[in-house]
Parts: structure tokens; sequence; C-alpha cells
């Protein structure tokens, strides 16, 4: 009988497990009454409330294997969980970042939501220097080219964007994608640049050096890890009008304080990290906890490690 622990609780988690594992004892964090004298043998983690995890993992020695809802690992301190197993729902969130991002590149190019007018007096549609453009003939630079960034670069070449990929592999096979072997090289030439690196080491990619030849009209957009791009440099490309734009979705698991400057800058937009976030994706991202979870009561091999390096 598989005993469970979870920081999360939604509609048909509970009910998912049972019908695949009848016998499962589910408790959950929320409720710690619940929790004397239970044993549990894995932890169902929340990928945003990381400390709490780790004191569960101390407070339950029990624990030999801990799945975290998200699709990569960063932000959780992977050096704390000593020799137990953790997984985590890679590549389950790409069609739904895939989304996202072509979303996020129409509403740049098209200028959403300001092209829409709610007054007959706005009634004007002319030929100017703001018109819209499109995203057809465009070049997209992808950082990283891992289930994410595939997801984004065929999407992309379905619209007749020119697509490049900044990638230690070797193998793309995607038709109109091609490496690009220089990073710098390849942010000076392409019109958009979105960040989609798997996680790897936390290494700052995109900063003034990698922007110092971009075209004046770059558009930015990170999927990935909030660790890729300097935050300062930046602001000063920004302000300084070297690029246009950045659309910021990976900023860390943490709200950004009161006050920020990146909630108030008028060539800004953020989300808080909602890009793998649709019914999809937490479908699949389930269907991978079901499938880890019956490899571990078979005590077979578990899928979609993280390796604590």
């Amino acid at each position: 009988m598989i005993k469970m622990l979870s920081q999360l609780c939604f509609d048909g988690f509970e009910d998912s497990i049972l019908a695949q594992h009848p016998a499962a004892m589910i408790r959950y964090a929320d409720k710690p009454e619940s929790l004397n004298d239970f044993q549990p043998q894995c932890l169902v983690a929340d990928p945003y409330r990381s400390d709490e995890a780790i004191k569960l993992l101390a407070q339950f020695p029990s624990i030999e294997w801990i799945h975290l809802f998200a699709g990569h690992a960063e932000g959780f301190p992977v050096d704390a969980i000593g020799d137990r197993s953790l997984t985590c729902a890679a590549g389950a969130t790409a069609v739904s970042i895939g989304e996202w991002t072509m979303a996020a590149l129409l509403s740049h190019t098209k200028r959403f939501p300001e092209v829409f007018i709610d007054d007959c007096r706005d009634w004007q549609p002319s030929f100017s220097d703001n018109l819209n453009t499109s995203l057809h003939g465009q070049r997209l630079g992808l950082i990283g080219f891992g289930r994410i960034g595939v997801a984004i670069a065929s999407r992309a070449h379905n619209f007749g964007m020119k697509v490049q990929a900044f990638t230690r592999r070797e193998d793309i096979t995607i038709p109109g994608v091609f490496p690009a072997t220089d990073l710098h090289t390849m942010i000076a030439e392409v019109d958009h640049l979105v960040l989609a690196q798997p996680l790897a080491k936390h290494e700052c990619l995109v900063d003034a050096k990698a922007l110092a030849n971009a075209k004046p009209h770059l558009h930015i957009i990170n999927v990935a890890r909030a660790s890729m791009i300097n935050l300062d440099d930046l602001k000063q490309a920004l302000d300084n009008q070297h690029i246009a734009s950045a659309t910021l979705d990976a900023l860390g698991h943490q709200p950004l304080a009161a006050g920020h400057w990146l909630y108030q800058h008028p060539n800004v937009r953020i989300s808080p990290n909602i890009a793998w976030r649709d019914l999809g994706g937490l479908i699949r991202m389930q269907q991978l906890l079901l499938a880890n979870l019956r490899r571990f009561v078979a005590g077979d091999i578990l899928v979609k490690q993280v390796l604590n390096t």
C-alpha cells in the first residue's frame, strides 16, 4: 500500500490516484492533524512551497521519493533531498508554453490590446508608422531546444518565421529551424528572442554583452528561468532604446517586491509564471505523476528524474 503526502490538492487529483491504487493512503500537508503516526513514502511537492517541503522531508524521514509538480526544479533546493529520488513533470508543459509563447509573439506584433476600441471616435483605420506587422518573415532566436523549444519552433515555423536555435543538440530536424553556432551573433540577427533553455546549470546568458549588437526593435520573451537574464542590463537596454520590449513569464517563484521597476515599465509585460498553466498541461502533469507512481510501486526506475549535479 502506497502512502502519499501532498502539498497539492485539486479536482481529480485524489480520484485519479485511487482509481489506479484503490488502497493508497493520501494525506495533505495543509491538514497537519491527519499526519500523526503517518509514514509517507512519497511527497508530491508544490514548487511554490519549497521551504515547507524541506521541513516535511525532515519531519518524515520515511519519504523515499519526491515528485515536484512542475516542469523543472528551478528554485527547489535539490541538494537538501539527500539520497531520495526527485522527479518532475519535464515536457508535460511544452504544448502549453509553446502556445503561450505564440500568443505573446502575436500580441506584441499585432499590438494587442491597444488596437481594440470602445468608442466610435476611435474608428480611424489608417496606414501609419504604428501599423501592426506580421510574424511571417520575421526572425526568431531560441535559446534552448528541449521539448519547450521544439514546441515553440514548430509553431513559429508554421507562422512563416525564420527560426534559429542556440543549442548543444545536433539533431535539429524541424523544417525551417536552423542551428546557431554563436549566441551573440544570433541575438544580433533576430527580431524576437525566446529564452527556453531546459534545466541546466544556472547561468545568465542574456546580459549587456549579449545585447550589445541587438536590433533596436528586439523583443525578448523569457519562459525558462529567471536566472537566464540580467534584469539590470535589461532595464538599461530598454531605457536606452537599445532594444524595444520584453515579455517575461519567468521571474522566479516569489512575487516581485512592491514598486519593482518591472511593474511600471511601459515596454515590459510580466505574468506570474502562468505560461505552463492550462487544463491540458495539468492533465499531462498528472499523467506523469501516475506513471511514476506505478513504477514506484512496482520497484521500477522512475522517469523524469532530476539529478543533483
